[in-house]
Formats: structure tokens, C-alpha cells, sequence
């Protein structure tokens, strides 16, 4: 995996965890008055933490190639089925009831 395929990847899987924790929200948030609805905030993390990520690949894979993009990529695998099946969980829960 190409260096800046592995930072794609890395972003595609943090934005896919903050579509979960919004779902997750929303969900909480379903049956609360308006006044006492929460937010769920992830714009400060979205550039900070995936380009941290990817240096520290980066910096393995100087050291000992390709182990750091490997380590990296496969972590994120992980993360993205994990968003991908709590996206879906939360969804089905917030389907109206019949």
C-alpha cells in the first residue's frame, strides 16, 4: 500500500467513526426534551490524529519496511469493520417502530 493510499485509508476510517458516534447521538438524543439534547463534536480530531497515525507508519516503515503500513493499514481494518457493524446496530435501532 502506497503511502498516500494508507493516509486515505486512515481518514475514510476516522470519518467513519464519527458518522457512528453521530448515529449514536442521535440516538441517545431521541427521547430528550430539546433542551437537554447533546452534541457530538469530532472536527478537532479528524486532522490531527489520522496524520499522527500516518507519520508513525511512516516512520516504522523507515526502520523496518513495510511493517509500519501494514501495522497501520491492518489496525484500521479492524476500526472501519467496527464503525461499519456499530453504524449499522445503531441504525436498525433507529428505525420507527411499527
Amino acid at each position: 500500500m502506497s503511502a498516500w493510499s494508507l493516509l486515505a485509508f486512515i481518514f475514510l476510517v476516522w470519518i467513519l467513526w464519527a458518522i457512528a458516534g453521530t448515529v449514536q447521538t442521535s440516538l441517545k438524543n431521541r427521547h430528550l426534551p430539546e433542551s437537554e439534547r447533546g452534541g457530538f463534536s469530532f472536527a478537532p480530531v479528524i486532522p490531527f490524529f489520522p496524520l499522527l497515525l500516518w507519520f508513525v507508519a511512516l516512520s516504522i516503515d523507515y526502520f523496518a519496511s513495510p511493517w509500519g503500513s501494514r501495522l497501520m493499514a491492518a489496525l484500521h481494518a479492524i476500526f472501519g469493520a467496527a464503525a461499519i457493524f456499530f453504524i449499522a446496530q445503531f441504525s436498525m435501532q433507529l428505525r420507527p417502530e411499527k
